[in-house]
């Protein structure tokens, strides 16, 4: 069983048309020495290589273990967090959805799946921005002459909106609003997904802050300004 347990790697390295498989038990140290075999590779025989995959095994676990000591947010100097987190300012909310066409035997509806391209894509994208009052403060913008998909930008008076889509099964929309508005883009996705029988489901949606001052919470996180929990009278001096 100890092949299985941490740590343990396995890794697929690519040289041109020549695939490399690896694994390591018992080293520590096999991503530090892995980097290192690829850069040898490389020099001696001239060619750009790829790792395609790495891979640990099981972590190690202790049963019934007890620590020795419990540390706490005041043993540790909280300063520099502290001034991170005073320092953000957000301006706006970002959503970006990710979305695949389903089977045909996953999909909400009965009906035969409508055929994604680019003229059903660029329909989505304009019906949405319709029903969502979303009218462009200019002409909404389009761009076909790469690969196989297209990509579509607007700008409107809460924010801006664009899709990319890659040609086939999947396509992104990044939705940006300038006040902290989950809920419009919630709106903006599902109206997207029942524009049109195409079977287009959200897979992944990331939600982030907009701003500056090395921002990463959002504007209702921070509002009421106050100190956090963590940060102790040591570090507020």
């Amino acid at each position: 069983r100890g092949l299985y347990d941490e740590p343990s790697f396995s890794s697929i390295m690519i040289f041109s048309d020549t695939e490399i498989s690896t694994f390591l038990s018992g080293n520590e140290q096999y991503i530090v020495h892995l980097k290192q075999i690829v850069e040898n590779i490389e020099k001696l025989a001239g060619v750009v290589g790829e790792l395609h995959h790495i891979g640990g095994a099981e972590f190690t676990t202790h049963a019934d273990f007890a620590p020795s000591q419990f540390f706490l947010p005041t043993d540790f100097d909280q300063s520099l967090p502290l001034k991170q987190w005073k320092s953000q300012q957000p301006l706006g909310y970002q959503t970006v959805f990710q979305l695949e066409v389903q089977d045909e035997e996953d999909a909400d509806s009965d009906l035969p799946l409508e055929s994604l391209s680019r003229y059903t894509v660029r329909d989505l994208f304009l019906r949405t921005l319709a029903e969502m009052e979303a009218d462009p403060e200019s002409a909404v913008q389009e761009f076909t002459s790469f690969g196989d998909g297209s990509f579509m930008f607007a700008i409107f008076s809460r924010g801006s909106a664009s899709m990319l889509w890659d040609g086939r099964y999947h396509l992104d929309l990044n939705i940006f609003t300038i006040e902290e508005s989950p809920e419009f883009a919630t709106q903006f996705s599902e109206q997207f997904t029942k524009a049109r029988n195409t079977g287009l489901k959200v897979v992944l949606r990331d939600m982030l802050p907009r701003g500056f001052g090395r921002v990463v919470n959002f504007l209702t996180d921070l509002e009421p300004r106050h100190d956090p929990h963590w940060a102790s009278t040591r570090d507020k001096q």
